[in-house]
């Protein structure tokens, strides 16, 4: 079960299923990579929540015995093997 609450003013800290945080990590990642929504988010792409979760589990990658430099281990650690994966994810047609 997920929970969020508020650390203070600013911050919340969000408490979820190493699961979820792999789906929340992959759709910032493909929103953040498409084409149209890319200028729109531009800033946020700047921020380093999208570099911390991808930090994070990579590390949980590698302690799970997978290389995450791999891109189809790294698919399929996160669980996006057999969706449109990032290595086709920015194809132009």
């Amino acid at each position: 079960m997920s929970s969020i609450r508020d650390r203070d003013e600013d911050y919340v800290e969000l408490s979820c299923s190493l699961d979820s945080i792999k789906k929340i990590y992959w759709a910032l990642f493909r929103q953040l990579r498409s084409q149209a929504v890319s200028r729109e988010f531009d800033d946020f792409d700047d921020d380093d929540l999208l570099l911390t979760l991808q930090v994070y589990l990579q590390r949980k990658a590698r302690e799970a015995g997978v290389d995450a430099t791999l891109h189809s281990e790294w698919e399929r650690f996160l669980g996006v093997e057999g969706r449109q994966a990032c290595s086709t994810s920015n194809k132009t047609i």
